[in-house]
């Protein structure tokens, strides 16, 4: 997963107005995918919306020379923490290769594919794979319309 930072002005100028221009736009016409997650603990409520998008045109405009080809999707997380008062805010981008895209795919499919046999046996007691939470601590759409 390469993170994108100033330190590439070009493609990085490209990829924050690409995903300025289609927020402002409410990404009317651009094919993507978003989720989110919620996070509490530790006083703190941290929320992260991830856009991504791999419209082959879109990846054209940030990377018109192809200088990086293996890469699929462009993705922007901005982040908000909010601790009492105080509230934070991020904005990162980033651009998977499919090799990073693969090695998840494969993670999941391994969890998938594991034997189930009986009741899982887990750090804090056992429990049958029904009443196992998908997502502690998560909430949010996943792979819904840009709000």
């Amino acid at each position: 997963m390469l993170g994108l930072k100033a330190n590439q002005p070009a493609l990085h100028d490209a990829v924050t107005d690409m995903f300025a221009y289609e927020q402002a736009e409410d990404f009317a016409q651009c094919p993507h995918t978003y989720s989110q997650t919620v996070n509490k603990g530790h006083g703190r409520i941290e929320t992260r919306p991830c856009g991504a998008i791999g419209d082959p045109e879109y990846r054209a405009y940030v990377d018109p020379d192809h200088a990086w080809p293996d890469r699929q999707r462009v993705v922007m997380v901005p982040s908000e923490c909010r601790l009492g008062d105080l509230t934070t805010t991020a904005t990162r981008y980033f651009l998977p290769c499919a090799r990073t895209l693969l090695g998840a795919v494969r993670g999941h499919w391994s969890i998938e594919h594991m034997p189930c046999t009986g009741p899982w046996t887990l750090p804090f007691g056992r429990m049958n794979a029904a009443s196992v939470p998908a997502k502690p601590h998560t909430t949010g759409p996943s792979c819904v319309a840009w709000p």
